[in-house]
């Protein structure tokens, strides 16, 4: 499956790191994953570049982690003020970023309000792209985000070429604008084994021109899986709600637990030869692909405080201990999911335990 062109798992083998900042390592061992502590913006481009084609680390795993705080695009001078970039045209080299960290990265806060990478209403956010090796992006705000691309806030493999796969967790993404498609997010992958994954993600405030308001994903390897995720008050040009809040298109689909409402005239999308549609709270459904589907309503999801920022279901809301689907993890906060009986729809999980007797199945 191609991907637009544009112009301008959380478990494995333990290995070693070595962590850099703004001094390198000369020789790293075959294996070694390169760790990055950064504090500044142009740190952060730094390590993206030193893990981009032509990089000291390129074709090694890279894992940047972040510092709390603020980081602007406007802010790096090197190679010149824009989008956090990073191309990877090497077999191999996966790439981890994680917002979040203290001063030294020897500990890392739930927050992702705690690391804001800031577009300043100018540039992208943040551009990736891997031709095989995988990109993962947790624990930040991606926010304030301007662009003519694909991907208002954060794209991943926009090119045609790039067949990695691209998770993005414990993220939120708002207050992106594009004048093309996918105001908060584009993310896709391609090949065997490699998938798009969104989960524990809240996704508002966003606007595209083009369609696809908040979420454009394509999985051509192994699919697409999305799963409790907030998507909110995003918007598309328009007046008859035919256009795309949530665009899904891969192989095949799971998409569980999610809240897509109050997206100003932007609809659910998906189109997947095979997919899977559990517990979710979706206003407007546009195209199910003949999903195999269960649980699913079409209600206000009774945030506390949308107006104010606060996507978490209130006291009253009825997705609370609503789903029978349990993913397992934590939430957008690093609360835990209940591993048996129900779990909340959406981002945020306040039901810890309701039924166990009522089994059910794990992503």
């Amino acid at each position: 499956m191609r991907h637009r062109s544009t112009e301008p798992a959380r478990r494995g083998v333990l290995l070693p790191i070595l962590f850099v900042a703004t001094a390198f390592i000369a020789d790293a061992r075959a294996g070694t994953v390169i760790g990055h502590c950064v504090s500044t913006a142009q740190q952060l481009q730094n390590a993206l570049t030193s893990a981009s084609t032509g990089g000291q680390y390129n074709g090694m795993d890279n894992r940047i982690k972040i510092v709390q705080g603020l980081y602007q695009t406007r802010l790096v001078t090197n190679p010149s003020p824009g989008a956090f970039y990073y191309s990877n045209t090497a077999a191999t080299g996966t790439l981890s970023i994680e917002g979040g960290y203290n001063a030294d990265c020897s500990a890392r806060s739930g927050n992702p309000l705690a690391t804001l990478l800031d577009g300043n209403g100018q540039y992208q956010v943040m551009d990736l792209r891997s031709r095989k090796a995988a990109i993962q992006v947790s624990g930040v705000t991606i926010e304030n985000g301007e662009t003519s691309a694909d991907g208002g806030g954060l794209s991943i493999n926009i090119e045609g070429t790039d067949d990695s796969a691209a998770t993005v967790f414990d993220t939120i993404i708002r207050d992106n604008h594009t004048t093309s498609a996918g105001g908060g997010l584009y993310a896709a992958s391609d090949g065997a084994g490699n998938r798009t994954v969104v989960h524990n993600t809240l996704i508002v405030g966003n606007v595209a021109e083009q369609g696809e308001s908040a979420v454009e994903l394509v999985g051509g390897g192994d699919g697409v899986a999305f799963y409790d995720n907030t998507v909110a008050d995003n918007s598309v040009p328009g007046s008859d709600d035919s256009q795309r809040s949530v665009y899904i298109d891969g192989a095949s689909c799971d998409v569980a637990n999610n809240i897509v409402q109050h997206n100003v005239n932007g609809g659910f999308w998906m189109s997947c030869p095979t997919a899977t549609l559990y517990f979710n709270d979706i206003g407007h459904i546009l195209n199910d692909s003949g999903a195999v589907q269960a649980g699913n309503i079409a209600v206000d999801p009774g945030f506390v405080d949308a107006g104010g920022g606060d996507y978490r279901l209130g006291a009253d809301s009825p997705l609370l201990g609503r789903s029978h689907w349990l993913t397992g993890g934590t939430d957008l906060l690093g609360a835990a999911y209940p591993l048996h009986g129900h779990q909340d729809f959406g981002a945020y999980e306040d039901t810890v335990f309701i039924d166990a007797f009522d089994e059910s199945v794990l992503f």
